[in-house]
């Protein structure tokens, strides 16, 4: 049971208050997934909302904090606090009874209304942009803005990727893992890693704190305010449907994204060729909303993960 502690929301006020002016106060509970998809869409909101020019304050956690700043909506204002505070405060606050200046809103389905608004993101006609959309309370049409990458970001990737050896454009990065969505057995990736090398790429591997890295790559560990440009640099990448998946969507590296799926009655081939899923509880980058120019491969733990890894690599190496 979490502890509420109401002083936190009048410090969250006070703090915000500080200039005088009405402001808006966002709160962020999600991870850094979510954080990016309502980051992309925050220019709208404010286009939208602040006809009287109130500045955005946003309230995140402190390693969530470089996600917005990748954004060009004006009037940003970071308040860095605990993770668990935030849902502290979102439930506290939850349902919101207001959606005006100076009233604390989080920016989650699950805490406005009834909280079955998650449900939303199950519905065949809604991304999930969609439903932050709604969240946000701007029109359906609102556009997401693609991030911009500072060259103070690319120049620290750029480092970080001489210092641990990767080469540009002749290196893959993985990121098996993910919290939330399940992911391939370990085999598979033992399989993809094998024949990454074996096509003549350095196979670097980023997994979760305590996890086992795969055999025959590089461990590697950087912060996520240089993944678009880091991914740039190696060229080619795979990955589970993780937070860093989305916020690298946009990378120039050639992508694949495995979604593990074991129904394959659901899969169906689009006018494009490519294999989809009709089933709308299964994530992929159509059903989140973001560009994306990478494939989506969909991999059953019953599979021979040897004919998936190749079909995989062989899509990377075109696309690159």
């Amino acid at each position: 049971m979490l502890n509420i502690n109401y002083n936190d929301l009048r410090a969250i006020k006070a703090h915000f208050k500080q200039s005088g002016n009405e402001s808006w106060i966002l709160l962020f509970p999600g991870g850094a997934g979510d954080t990016y998809l309502v980051s992309t869409l925050l220019s709208a909101f404010f286009s939208t909302h602040n006809v009287f020019g109130r500045p955005l304050n946003l309230v995140l956690s402190h390693r969530q904090s470089f996600i917005p700043r990748m954004f060009s909506f004006p009037h940003q204002m970071l308040s860095i606090t605990n993770e668990e505070r935030i849902w502290v405060q979102c439930r506290l606050w939850s349902p919101p009874p207001f959606f005006d200046p100076d009233h604390p809103y989080p920016l989650h389905p699950s805490f406005i209304g009834d909280g079955d608004n998650i449900r939303l993101m199950e519905h065949p006609n809604f991304t999930v942009l969609d439903v932050f959309r709604f969240v946000l309370k701007i029109p359906f049409e609102s556009s997401a803005e693609l991030p911009i990458i500072s060259n103070m970001c690319k120049e620290e990737a750029e480092l970080f990727a001489n210092k641990m050896g990767i080469l540009r454009g002749e290196s893959a990065i993985l990121f098996p893992s993910s919290r939330t969505i399940p992911s391939p057995k370990f085999e598979f990736w033992i399989q993809l890693a094998n024949k990454l090398s074996s096509s003549g790429l350095k196979v670097f591997c980023n997994r979760l704190p305590g996890e086992t890295c795969i055999p025959g790559t590089f461990p590697i560990d950087f912060p996520l305010n240089i993944a678009i440009p880091l991914c740039n640099y190696a060229g080619f990448t795979v990955s589970t449907l993780t937070g860093t998946a989305q916020i690298t969507s946009t990378s120039s590296a050639s992508k694949a994204i495995v979604i593990l799926h074991e129904d394959k009655s659901t899969l169906i081939q689009n006018q494009n060729g490519l294999v989809t899923t009709n089933d709308n509880r299964i994530w992929t980058m159509k059903k989140i909303g973001l560009p994306f120019s990478g494939t989506e491969f969909f991999v059953s733990n019953t599979d021979n993960f040897f004919i998936e890894a190749s079909r995989i690599v062989s899509s990377l190496l075109a696309g690159y």
